[in-house]
């Protein structure tokens, strides 16, 4: 480091702590939008197969992916077209924690397909 030059850990405790908690935040997305690349890539998968799938837009994926866009409801569906669901972990101050399920909604192809299993069975 050049002399007199400041570190990114000393500016960073400079920073007003609403800006510092904003910048932890972003982190955290950012690391679950590669942790949800690295599953898509391991599994052969685009980001346009998992659009279609989950049935967003590939720009939206490309979002999530880059730590944008992190609303449950897109991570679960994006978790659905990989073919996987979503647990949630509680965690609470006194060091207990509670695991949630979030179930998948059924795939729009099974939904297309009862539809069509009912007309054939009338």
């Amino acid at each position: 480091m050049m002399k007199g030059a400041k570190s990114w850990v000393e500016i960073r405790s400079e920073l007003d702590p609403d800006i510092q908690k904003e910048l932890d935040e972003r982190i955290a997305r950012r690391r679950l939008g590669e942790a949800l690349a690295e599953i898509r890539k391991e599994r052969k998968m685009t980001q346009k197969n998992v659009s279609v799938g989950a049935a967003m837009t590939q720009n939206n994926i490309s979002r999530m992916e880059h730590g944008e866009d992190m609303l449950l409801s897109s991570i679960v569906r994006y978790m659905q077209a990989l073919g996987g669901g979503l647990e949630l972990v509680l965690k609470l101050p006194d060091g207990s924690a509670r695991h949630v399920a979030v179930e998948p909604k059924r795939q729009q192809s099974e939904q297309v397909r009862e539809p069509a299993r009912a007309a054939a069975h009338r």
